[in-house]
């Protein structure tokens, strides 16, 4: 660990504090839980500050700060430096990481501040990939950095709390200027869970593919739904029936095969959408009824139709 001397942690008013520099800016924007914990307990661990001048750069702790300002407070205890060791930074993001105070773009920005900033070689840099889960190829393609760092504000700050993969964040690289507008729109109003946007963000490539436009998904209005799980839903299945149109046949289908069961008293469940392999029959008996009318009932059962169903999957 890097040691430091109790001279080097000093009151500093905030207001001399660049907020806006978000350089060394690496951890979720979330500070819910931390704006509680400063409430109740004060400030546990001193903000890491760079000066220039008579103005000072935040290199770890913008949330800290950030939770403070809305707090009224007018000075911090800060760890202040006129440079910033290598091996400091290096201890801090490892130890966020672990942590969990990073996404997958504040470990990308922090290769990047490594590499760029500091000037570590490519053996060191693969060495603390591996530790922060980062594919090798995020250290050669400079191109790939900036394309994750030049997305929306708004569709970083999801990415990066949700903990999406890096696969799902390089196939956000396929979808035109307008569907990055969509997504960021359906994620303010769903908070969608990582499974949905991942098949979203794959229904939408598949759906400029297929079409060269997104104008089947421009209408898509989850406005009037006040559950924001019924949106999320709803939300989906639009966008399922756009992507696949012979779903609306085939579920029409389905359904008339289940309806016509129920009044034999069979409820019938498949898997939504059709992704899944079974098929559930729930054959429902009276205590009042005799065995040879439910073994007639029995008989009945149209196993052509649940055939038919099955072939749906």
């Amino acid at each position: 660990m890097v040691f430091f001397k109790k001279d080097d942690v000093q009151r500093i008013m905030i207001k001399k504090i660049d907020q806006g520099d978000d350089f060394f800016r690496l951890s979720k924007n979330s500070i819910v839980t931390l704006k509680r914990s400063i409430d109740n307990f004060g400030l546990l661990d001193p903000p890491i500050l760079l000066r220039r001048d008579d103005r000072y750069v935040i290199v770890f702790g913008h949330n800290r700060i950030k939770v403070l300002v809305e707090l009224d407070y007018e000075y911090i205890d800060s760890l202040v430096l006129d440079c910033i060791p290598d091996r400091l930074f290096l201890e801090y993001i490892l130890l966020k990481s672990l942590r969990g105070e990073i996404g997958p773009i504040g470990r990308i920005k922090a290769i990047n501040i490594l590499k760029n900033y500091f000037g570590l070689n490519n053996e060191i840099l693969s060495t603390v990939s591996k530790y922060l889960n980062i594919p090798d190829e995020l250290i050669r393609r400079d191109e790939l950095y900036e394309n994750i760092v030049n997305l929306p504000v708004i569709l970083q700050d999801y990415l990066d709390i949700k903990e999406i993969g890096y696969k799902a964040i390089k196939n956000i690289f396929y979808i035109p200027s307008e569907g990055i507008s969509l997504l960021i729109d359906w994620i303010i109003v769903t908070n969608m869970r990582i499974n949905i946007f991942k098949n979203i963000v794959d229904y939408i490539i598949d759906i400029y593919k297929r079409d060269g436009n997104l104008n089947s998904l421009r209408d898509i209005d989850v406005s009037t739904i006040q559950d924001r799980r019924e949106k999320e839903n709803h939300l989906f299945d639009r966008i399922f029936r756009v992507r696949y149109p012979e779903y609306s046949g085939l579920r029409e289908r389905a359904e008339g095969i289940v309806k016509r069961f129920k009044g034999m008293g069979v409820q019938i469940s498949y898997p939504k959408y059709f992704e899944g392999e079974t098929i559930k029959l729930t054959f429902n008996i009276s205590n009042r009824e005799d065995i040879e009318s439910i073994m007639d009932r029995f008989k009945k059962i149209d196993m052509k139709a649940i055939a038919e169903l099955r072939e749906l999957l």
